[in-house]
């Protein structure tokens, strides 16, 4: 059975966008948290993150039908990072196919992080494209799991970019890697272990480019034992004091009863978007 599982999800259009093209799951009963970002600028982002979290959650419930892009091993399921790697590129797939029959939609695209706990096996998995991230808060500790596909991360990696300028740099939105456009996507996987009294933190860069990593950490400790609810509320109201200058997106999964108050699980049962 494992440890259960309690999620919280909230998204904001922010201060100064006129629409909100992000898009969340937060499923406790797959053990599934998705934030898709569609791509600002281009048309129809808001179709093109609704895709691609619909396509994810379709994938690994069984409903998206089996990816011919990744066979599945004889005698044996997918392995965990195997079905949400496909699971990522079944999005990509959806988006580039409803733009090419949609003149109207045509060069949209969007972000996507997606994790995936098997509480029984103490097992996660994220399969990532683009900038939004994926964080785990445990023991104190704020840790980013994922790398962000950007031009700014890039030179940050080769080393021609200090990483204390790459925060409120210009070119920090320029995308390398997005689901719908540009060449095959190459989704960066992270497997570990999910033990009670972990929680991730998934968020669009709505939320990552007006609080850094030592503001989201200083509001988990002081809003985590108030419930995740209430820790999802309290990120997306400090991104908007900030200035709100994106459109917001937070889902906070957490692992065990210990992350989670009384009403918890009633309350996140039904949160799933």
């Amino acid at each position: 059975m494992g440890a259960p599982l309690f999620t919280a999800g909230i998204t904001d259009r922010g201060r100064t966008r006129k629409h909100n093209e992000d898009a969340f799951i937060a499923d406790p009963e797959l053990g599934l948290a998705v934030v898709a970002d569609g791509m600002g600028g281009h048309p129809a982002g808001d179709v093109a993150s609704a895709l691609a979290t619909t396509a994810v959650r379709e994938h690994l419930s069984g409903r998206g039908g089996q990816p011919s892009s990744v066979p599945p091993r004889p005698g044996s399921p997918p392995a965990l990072g195997e079905s949400l790697v496909a699971a990522v590129r079944a999005a990509d797939a959806l988006v580039r196919s409803d733009a090419a029959q949609n003149d109207a939609r045509a060069g949209m695209g969007s972000t996507v992080t997606a994790l995936l706990v098997r509480p029984d096996e103490a097992r996660m998995a994220i399969g990532h494209v683009g900038d939004s991230r994926a964080y785990l808060y445990v023991g104190g500790r704020l840790r980013q799991l994922t790398r962000d596909h950007t031009w700014v991360q890039e030179q940050v990696d080769a080393r021609t970019l200090p990483p204390a300028q790459a925060w409120s740099h210009p070119w920090g939105h320029v995308l390398t890697q997005a689901l719908g456009v540009g060449e095959d996507i190459q989704p960066q996987l992270v497997e570990g272990e999910a033990r009670p009294g972990h929680i991730y933190l998934l968020c669009t860069d709505g939320l990552t480019s007006m609080l850094p990593d030592r503001d989201l950490k200083r509001v988990l400790e002081e809003m985590i034992p108030k419930g995740l609810d209430s820790c999802a509320r309290a990120l997306v109201g400090g991104a908007k004091q900030r200035g709100g200058a994106d459109n917001i997106t937070v889902v906070l999964l957490g692992v065990g009863n210990a992350v989670a108050l009384p009403g918890d699980a009633e309350r996140d049962a039904t949160q799933a978007a």
